[in-house]
Protein backbone atom coordinates (compact mmCIF):
# COMPACT_ATOMS: atom_id res chain seq x y z
CA UNK A 1 0.00 0.00 0.00
CA UNK A 2 3.27 2.33 -0.21
CA UNK A 3 3.57 4.41 -3.18
CA UNK A 4 7.05 4.24 -4.05
CA UNK A 5 8.87 7.75 -3.65
CA UNK A 6 9.66 10.30 -7.22
CA UNK A 7 12.26 12.02 -8.07
CA UNK A 8 11.87 15.33 -9.62
CA UNK A 9 14.08 14.66 -12.32
CA UNK A 10 12.43 11.60 -13.11
CA UNK A 11 9.42 13.38 -12.63
CA UNK A 12 10.43 15.55 -15.16
CA UNK A 13 11.75 13.16 -17.51
CA UNK A 14 8.36 10.77 -17.20
CA UNK A 15 6.11 13.99 -18.64
CA UNK A 16 8.56 15.35 -21.03
CA UNK A 17 7.27 12.54 -23.75
CA UNK A 18 3.49 13.09 -22.97
CA UNK A 19 4.25 16.67 -23.13
CA UNK A 20 6.01 16.72 -26.60
CA UNK A 21 2.96 14.33 -27.93
CA UNK A 22 0.53 16.90 -26.46
CA UNK A 23 2.02 19.75 -28.23
CA UNK A 24 2.62 17.98 -31.41
CA UNK A 25 -1.25 17.18 -31.33
CA UNK A 26 -2.25 20.24 -30.86
CA UNK A 27 0.10 21.76 -33.23
CA UNK A 28 -1.34 19.16 -36.00
CA UNK A 29 -4.71 20.22 -34.91
CA UNK A 30 -4.33 23.94 -35.65
CA UNK A 31 -2.18 23.23 -39.03
CA UNK A 32 -5.57 20.97 -40.37
CA UNK A 33 -7.97 23.92 -39.23
CA UNK A 34 -5.26 26.28 -41.31
CA UNK A 35 -5.76 24.32 -44.21
CA UNK A 36 -9.37 24.43 -43.43
CA UNK A 37 -10.10 27.40 -43.61
CA UNK A 38 -8.57 28.59 -46.38
CA UNK A 39 -9.63 25.63 -48.35
CA UNK A 40 -12.88 25.58 -47.87
CA UNK A 41 -13.74 28.76 -47.72
CA UNK A 42 -11.95 28.82 -51.06
CA UNK A 43 -14.00 26.32 -52.51
CA UNK A 44 -17.05 27.25 -50.92
CA UNK A 45 -17.44 30.62 -52.48
CA UNK A 46 -16.05 29.09 -55.84
CA UNK A 47 -19.41 26.49 -55.49
CA UNK A 48 -21.81 29.14 -53.91
CA UNK A 49 -21.96 26.38 -51.17
CA UNK A 50 -22.55 28.66 -47.57
CA UNK A 51 -21.89 24.72 -45.82
CA UNK A 52 -18.13 24.91 -46.94
CA UNK A 53 -17.77 28.14 -46.08
CA UNK A 54 -19.84 27.76 -42.73
CA UNK A 55 -17.06 24.78 -42.06
CA UNK A 56 -14.18 27.15 -42.66
CA UNK A 57 -15.53 30.06 -40.32
CA UNK A 58 -16.06 27.53 -37.49
CA UNK A 59 -12.44 25.61 -38.38
CA UNK A 60 -11.11 30.04 -36.97
CA UNK A 61 -12.59 28.83 -33.63
CA UNK A 62 -11.26 25.28 -33.13
CA UNK A 63 -7.39 27.26 -33.99
CA UNK A 64 -8.60 29.41 -31.17
CA UNK A 65 -8.90 26.41 -28.21
CA UNK A 66 -6.22 24.65 -30.01
CA UNK A 67 -3.93 27.71 -29.28
CA UNK A 68 -5.14 28.23 -26.01
CA UNK A 69 -4.65 24.32 -24.94
CA UNK A 70 -0.96 24.73 -26.51
CA UNK A 71 0.00 27.89 -24.71
CA UNK A 72 -1.35 25.96 -21.78
CA UNK A 73 1.10 22.96 -22.33
CA UNK A 74 4.09 25.37 -22.48
CA UNK A 75 3.22 26.83 -19.19
CA UNK A 76 2.69 30.40 -20.44
CA UNK A 77 -1.08 31.05 -18.91
CA UNK A 78 -2.37 31.46 -15.71
CA UNK A 79 -5.77 31.05 -14.41
CA UNK A 80 -6.79 34.80 -14.87
CA UNK A 81 -5.47 34.38 -18.69
CA UNK A 82 -7.38 31.02 -19.31
CA UNK A 83 -10.65 32.31 -18.56
CA UNK A 84 -9.80 35.78 -20.78
CA UNK A 85 -9.04 33.53 -23.36
CA UNK A 86 -12.63 31.13 -22.34
CA UNK A 87 -14.57 34.24 -22.80
CA UNK A 88 -12.83 35.34 -26.21
CA UNK A 89 -13.80 31.63 -27.21
CA UNK A 90 -17.21 32.17 -26.26
CA UNK A 91 -17.66 35.16 -28.14
CA UNK A 92 -16.20 33.86 -31.74
CA UNK A 93 -18.44 30.80 -31.04
CA UNK A 94 -21.55 32.70 -30.53
CA UNK A 95 -20.74 35.44 -33.62
CA UNK A 96 -19.89 32.63 -36.04
CA UNK A 97 -23.24 30.26 -34.15
CA UNK A 98 -25.27 34.09 -35.47
CA UNK A 99 -23.88 34.88 -38.57
CA UNK A 100 -24.32 31.40 -39.83
CA UNK A 101 -28.03 30.89 -38.30
CA UNK A 102 -29.39 34.32 -39.98
CA UNK A 103 -27.03 32.78 -43.10
CA UNK A 104 -28.63 29.38 -43.33
CA UNK A 105 -32.09 30.57 -42.59
CA UNK A 106 -31.84 33.24 -45.50
CA UNK A 107 -30.64 30.49 -47.98
CA UNK A 108 -33.08 28.46 -47.07
CA UNK A 109 -36.13 31.45 -47.82
CA UNK A 110 -34.79 31.78 -50.50
CA UNK A 111 -33.95 28.60 -51.96
CA UNK A 112 -30.63 29.75 -52.70
CA UNK A 113 -28.76 26.50 -55.04
CA UNK A 114 -25.36 25.85 -54.64
CA UNK A 115 -23.13 23.94 -57.04
CA UNK A 116 -21.39 20.90 -56.99
CA UNK A 117 -18.03 20.58 -55.27
CA UNK A 118 -16.21 17.56 -55.62
CA UNK A 119 -13.07 19.15 -54.40
CA UNK A 120 -15.15 20.06 -51.33
CA UNK A 121 -16.37 16.50 -51.22
CA UNK A 122 -13.22 15.00 -51.22
CA UNK A 123 -11.32 17.45 -48.60
CA UNK A 124 -13.99 17.07 -46.26
CA UNK A 125 -13.69 13.21 -46.30
CA UNK A 126 -10.20 13.25 -45.12
CA UNK A 127 -11.34 16.33 -42.68
CA UNK A 128 -13.69 13.89 -41.12
CA UNK A 129 -10.79 11.48 -40.89
CA UNK A 130 -7.86 12.91 -39.67
CA UNK A 131 -10.26 15.41 -37.12
CA UNK A 132 -11.68 11.96 -35.82
CA UNK A 133 -8.22 10.15 -35.46
CA UNK A 134 -7.05 13.44 -33.31
CA UNK A 135 -9.81 13.68 -31.20
CA UNK A 136 -9.05 9.97 -30.44
CA UNK A 137 -5.63 10.26 -29.99
CA UNK A 138 -5.98 13.24 -27.93
CA UNK A 139 -8.50 12.11 -25.85
CA UNK A 140 -6.65 8.81 -24.80
CA UNK A 141 -3.78 11.11 -24.19
CA UNK A 142 -5.21 13.51 -21.99
CA UNK A 143 -7.27 11.00 -19.78
CA UNK A 144 -3.46 9.10 -19.11
CA UNK A 145 -2.05 12.20 -18.07
CA UNK A 146 -4.88 13.66 -16.16
CA UNK A 147 -4.73 17.16 -18.42
CA UNK A 148 -8.26 18.63 -18.23
CA UNK A 149 -7.51 21.35 -20.33
CA UNK A 150 -6.68 18.56 -23.32
CA UNK A 151 -9.06 16.41 -22.57
CA UNK A 152 -11.78 19.91 -22.78
CA UNK A 153 -10.38 20.38 -26.16
CA UNK A 154 -10.18 17.09 -27.78
CA UNK A 155 -14.31 17.16 -27.38
CA UNK A 156 -13.96 20.42 -30.40
CA UNK A 157 -11.51 18.41 -32.34
CA UNK A 158 -14.40 15.39 -31.92
CA UNK A 159 -17.29 18.24 -33.36
CA UNK A 160 -15.23 18.88 -35.78
CA UNK A 161 -14.70 15.84 -37.06
CA UNK A 162 -18.59 15.50 -36.87
CA UNK A 163 -19.18 18.51 -38.69
CA UNK A 164 -17.29 17.90 -41.60
CA UNK A 165 -18.69 14.10 -41.87
CA UNK A 166 -22.52 16.46 -41.86
CA UNK A 167 -21.28 18.62 -44.39
CA UNK A 168 -19.82 16.23 -46.22
CA UNK A 169 -23.24 14.39 -46.28
CA UNK A 170 -25.17 17.96 -47.31
CA UNK A 171 -22.82 18.19 -50.15
CA UNK A 172 -23.19 15.01 -51.59
CA UNK A 173 -26.74 14.58 -51.38
CA UNK A 174 -27.10 18.08 -53.57
CA UNK A 175 -24.55 16.71 -55.67
CA UNK A 176 -26.33 13.21 -56.32
CA UNK A 177 -30.08 13.84 -55.59
CA UNK A 178 -29.89 17.82 -55.77
CA UNK A 179 -30.96 18.30 -52.35
CA UNK A 180 -30.21 21.73 -52.39
CA UNK A 181 -31.80 22.15 -49.31
CA UNK A 182 -29.03 20.08 -47.76
CA UNK A 183 -26.28 23.18 -47.77
CA UNK A 184 -28.40 25.85 -45.58
CA UNK A 185 -29.58 23.33 -43.14
CA UNK A 186 -25.63 21.83 -42.89
CA UNK A 187 -25.06 25.41 -41.65
CA UNK A 188 -27.72 25.73 -39.38
CA UNK A 189 -26.15 22.89 -37.81
CA UNK A 190 -22.80 24.29 -37.61
CA UNK A 191 -24.43 27.61 -36.19
CA UNK A 192 -26.53 25.61 -33.61
CA UNK A 193 -22.91 23.33 -32.42
CA UNK A 194 -21.22 26.92 -32.19
CA UNK A 195 -23.65 28.21 -30.15
CA UNK A 196 -23.43 25.36 -27.85
CA UNK A 197 -19.79 25.37 -27.81
CA UNK A 198 -19.82 29.45 -26.90
CA UNK A 199 -22.37 27.74 -23.79
CA UNK A 200 -19.79 25.11 -22.67
CA UNK A 201 -16.58 27.53 -23.21
CA UNK A 202 -18.76 29.94 -20.47
CA UNK A 203 -19.35 27.35 -18.41
CA UNK A 204 -15.66 26.37 -18.00
CA UNK A 205 -15.16 30.44 -17.93
CA UNK A 206 -17.27 30.67 -14.51
CA UNK A 207 -16.12 27.29 -13.09
CA UNK A 208 -12.56 28.72 -12.84
CA UNK A 209 -13.49 31.70 -10.40
CA UNK A 210 -14.21 28.94 -7.86
CA UNK A 211 -12.34 25.41 -7.20
CA UNK A 212 -12.26 25.20 -10.92
CA UNK A 213 -9.63 28.13 -10.40
CA UNK A 214 -7.01 25.41 -9.29
CA UNK A 215 -5.91 23.62 -12.04
CA UNK A 216 -4.02 20.14 -11.54
CA UNK A 217 -1.75 19.25 -14.80
CA UNK A 218 0.00 16.12 -14.61
CA UNK A 219 1.53 16.59 -17.98
CA UNK A 220 3.65 19.69 -16.87
CA UNK A 221 3.62 18.67 -13.21
CA UNK A 222 1.98 22.42 -12.00
CA UNK A 223 -1.00 23.53 -10.10
CA UNK A 224 -2.21 26.99 -10.79
CA UNK A 225 -4.04 29.25 -8.80
CA UNK A 226 -6.09 32.27 -9.31
CA UNK A 227 -5.12 35.20 -7.73
CA UNK A 228 -8.71 35.49 -6.26
CA UNK A 229 -9.04 32.23 -4.91
CA UNK A 230 -7.81 31.25 -2.12
CA UNK A 231 -6.36 27.25 -1.43
CA UNK A 232 -5.62 26.13 1.96
CA UNK A 233 -4.11 22.34 1.82
CA UNK A 234 -4.07 21.80 5.66
CA UNK A 235 -6.44 18.71 5.15
CA UNK A 236 -3.74 16.77 2.99
CA UNK A 237 -0.94 18.75 4.38
CA UNK A 238 -1.40 17.09 7.62
CA UNK A 239 -1.43 13.32 6.24
CA UNK A 240 1.42 13.89 4.07
CA UNK A 241 3.34 15.57 7.39
CA UNK A 242 2.86 12.25 9.23
CA UNK A 243 3.87 10.26 6.37
CA UNK A 244 6.89 12.22 5.76
CA UNK A 245 7.97 12.29 9.63
CA UNK A 246 7.19 8.47 9.61
CA UNK A 247 9.71 7.86 6.96
CA UNK A 248 12.68 10.18 8.25
CA UNK A 249 12.17 8.43 11.43
CA UNK A 250 12.31 5.09 10.06
CA UNK A 251 15.10 5.95 7.86
CA UNK A 252 17.41 7.14 11.03
CA UNK A 253 17.33 4.10 12.92
CA UNK A 254 13.64 3.98 14.69
CA UNK A 255 12.48 0.62 14.95
CA UNK A 256 9.17 2.42 14.91
CA UNK A 257 7.20 5.36 14.76
CA UNK A 258 4.00 6.73 15.07
CA UNK A 259 2.75 10.33 14.42
CA UNK A 260 -0.70 11.76 14.55
CA UNK A 261 -1.54 15.14 13.29
CA UNK A 262 -4.90 16.52 13.97
CA UNK A 263 -6.13 13.43 13.08
CA UNK A 264 -4.58 12.01 10.58
CA UNK A 265 -2.20 9.16 12.06
CA UNK A 266 0.61 7.17 10.65
CA UNK A 267 2.27 3.94 12.07
CA UNK A 268 4.68 1.90 11.30
CA UNK A 269 7.85 -0.76 12.56
CA UNK A 270 7.83 -1.82 15.96
CA UNK A 271 5.01 -0.66 18.47
CA UNK A 272 5.41 0.13 22.04
CA UNK A 273 4.67 -3.67 23.18
CA UNK A 274 6.96 -4.80 20.22
CA UNK A 275 4.29 -6.13 18.01
CA UNK A 276 1.92 -3.44 16.23
CA UNK A 277 -0.20 -0.61 16.61
CA UNK A 278 -3.88 -0.80 18.46
CA UNK A 279 -5.90 2.24 17.83
CA UNK A 280 -9.33 3.69 19.33
CA UNK A 281 -11.43 5.47 17.30
CA UNK A 282 -13.45 7.77 18.85
CA UNK A 283 -17.40 8.70 18.35
CA UNK A 284 -17.66 12.27 16.37
CA UNK A 285 -20.74 12.85 18.57
CA UNK A 286 -19.36 11.57 21.80
CA UNK A 287 -15.19 11.80 21.46
CA UNK A 288 -14.96 10.73 25.00
CA UNK A 289 -17.02 7.48 23.68
CA UNK A 290 -14.51 4.62 22.25
CA UNK A 291 -16.70 2.66 18.81
CA UNK A 292 -14.22 0.48 17.67
CA UNK A 293 -10.42 -0.59 18.15
CA UNK A 294 -8.15 -1.18 15.26
CA UNK A 295 -4.79 -2.74 15.42
CA UNK A 296 -2.38 -3.34 12.24
CA UNK A 297 1.31 -3.46 11.95
CA UNK A 298 1.83 -0.70 9.76
CA UNK A 299 -0.78 1.75 8.09
CA UNK A 300 -2.48 5.04 8.41
CA UNK A 301 -5.56 6.11 10.02
CA UNK A 302 -7.50 9.20 9.08
CA UNK A 303 -11.26 10.43 9.99
CA UNK A 304 -13.27 13.56 9.18
CA UNK A 305 -15.80 15.08 11.85
CA UNK A 306 -18.26 17.56 10.96
CA UNK A 307 -18.59 18.03 15.16
CA UNK A 308 -14.65 18.77 15.40
CA UNK A 309 -15.05 22.15 14.43
CA UNK A 310 -18.80 23.73 14.68
CA UNK A 311 -20.58 27.03 15.50
CA UNK A 312 -23.47 28.73 15.29
CA UNK A 313 -23.92 31.26 12.50
CA UNK A 314 -25.51 34.56 13.01
CA UNK A 315 -29.04 33.57 11.88
CA UNK A 316 -28.87 30.51 14.80
CA UNK A 317 -28.01 27.89 11.66
CA UNK A 318 -25.33 25.15 13.49
CA UNK A 319 -22.15 25.58 10.51
CA UNK A 320 -18.89 23.30 10.14
CA UNK A 321 -15.36 23.66 8.57
CA UNK A 322 -16.79 20.38 5.72
CA UNK A 323 -17.59 22.22 3.12
CA UNK A 324 -19.75 21.13 0.17
CA UNK A 325 -17.48 22.38 -2.96
CA UNK A 326 -21.13 22.31 -4.79
CA UNK A 327 -22.74 24.66 -2.71
CA UNK A 328 -19.82 26.76 -1.05
CA UNK A 329 -21.90 25.84 2.27
CA UNK A 330 -21.38 23.45 5.02
CA UNK A 331 -21.89 19.88 3.58
CA UNK A 332 -25.13 18.21 5.10
CA UNK A 333 -24.85 14.43 3.89
CA UNK A 334 -26.07 12.69 6.59
CA UNK A 335 -22.51 11.59 8.42
CA UNK A 336 -21.56 12.35 11.17
CA UNK A 337 -17.91 11.60 10.73
CA UNK A 338 -15.54 8.82 8.39
CA UNK A 339 -12.70 6.78 9.43
CA UNK A 340 -10.66 5.37 6.74
CA UNK A 341 -7.72 2.69 7.40
CA UNK A 342 -5.28 3.22 4.25
CA UNK A 343 -1.35 2.62 3.24
CA UNK A 344 -0.91 6.20 3.98
CA UNK A 345 -2.32 8.85 5.76
CA UNK A 346 -2.48 11.54 3.02
CA UNK A 347 -4.30 8.99 0.85
CA UNK A 348 -6.77 8.00 4.20
CA UNK A 349 -7.34 12.12 4.68
CA UNK A 350 -8.37 12.06 1.29
CA UNK A 351 -10.44 9.54 1.40
CA UNK A 352 -12.38 10.43 4.38
CA UNK A 353 -13.12 14.07 3.31
CA UNK A 354 -14.24 12.74 0.02
CA UNK A 355 -16.41 9.93 1.70
CA UNK A 356 -18.31 12.26 3.59
CA UNK A 357 -18.96 14.68 1.36
CA UNK A 358 -20.58 12.03 -1.45
CA UNK A 359 -22.88 11.09 1.78
CA UNK A 360 -23.30 7.58 3.23
CA UNK A 361 -24.51 5.45 -0.20
CA UNK A 362 -22.30 7.14 -2.36
CA UNK A 363 -19.42 7.18 -0.13
CA UNK A 364 -19.31 3.76 0.42
CA UNK A 365 -19.32 3.22 -3.10
CA UNK A 366 -16.27 5.56 -3.55
CA UNK A 367 -14.00 3.98 -0.75
CA UNK A 368 -15.03 0.20 -2.66
CA UNK A 369 -13.51 1.90 -5.82
CA UNK A 370 -10.42 2.92 -3.97
CA UNK A 371 -10.49 -0.13 -2.54
CA UNK A 372 -10.21 1.29 1.19
CA UNK A 373 -11.66 0.13 4.47
CA UNK A 374 -13.67 2.95 6.44
CA UNK A 375 -16.41 3.25 9.20
CA UNK A 376 -19.16 5.69 8.17
CA UNK A 377 -20.88 6.89 11.63
CA UNK A 378 -24.55 8.42 10.51
CA UNK A 379 -25.95 11.39 12.19
CA UNK A 380 -28.27 8.79 14.15
CA UNK A 381 -25.32 6.81 15.57
CA UNK A 382 -25.43 4.03 12.42
CA UNK A 383 -21.84 2.45 12.22
CA UNK A 384 -21.41 1.23 8.75
CA UNK A 385 -18.19 -1.00 7.60
CA UNK A 386 -16.94 -0.46 3.90
CA UNK A 387 -14.26 -2.24 2.47
CA UNK A 388 -12.68 -4.97 4.46
CA UNK A 389 -12.31 -3.64 7.61
CA UNK A 390 -12.96 -6.72 9.53
CA UNK A 391 -8.95 -7.96 9.53
CA UNK A 392 -7.64 -4.71 11.67
CA UNK A 393 -10.98 -4.49 13.97
CA UNK A 394 -9.82 -5.81 17.73
CA UNK A 395 -13.25 -4.75 18.76
CA UNK A 396 -16.37 -2.70 17.49
CA UNK A 397 -18.64 -0.97 19.75
CA UNK A 398 -21.83 1.10 19.05
CA UNK A 399 -25.35 0.87 16.85
CA UNK A 400 -24.72 -1.22 13.23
Amino acid sequence: MREPRTKSGALVRAVSLPVRRAKLLEIATIVWNLLEVFVTIGLGIAAGSLALIAFGLDSIAEILASGAVLWHLRGGVDAARSRRALRLVAVAFFALGGVLLIGGIRNLAVEQRPDDSPFGIAYLAMTACVMLGLAFAKRRLGTTVESHPLVHETRVTFLDGILATSVLLALVANSAFGWWWADPIAVVGVAVVAIFEGVAALREHASRRSAGAIQLDAIVGTVRIDGDVEFDPGGIGKGLAADLVVEELLAGGAKGAMVSIGGDLRAEGAGPEGSGWVIAVADPSAPDRVIATLAFEAGAVASTWRTKRAWLAPDGTSRHHLIDPRTGESAATGLAGVTVVAGRAWRAEVLAKAAFLAGGHEGNSLLACHGAAALLVADDGTIQQSGDLAPFVLEERGEQ
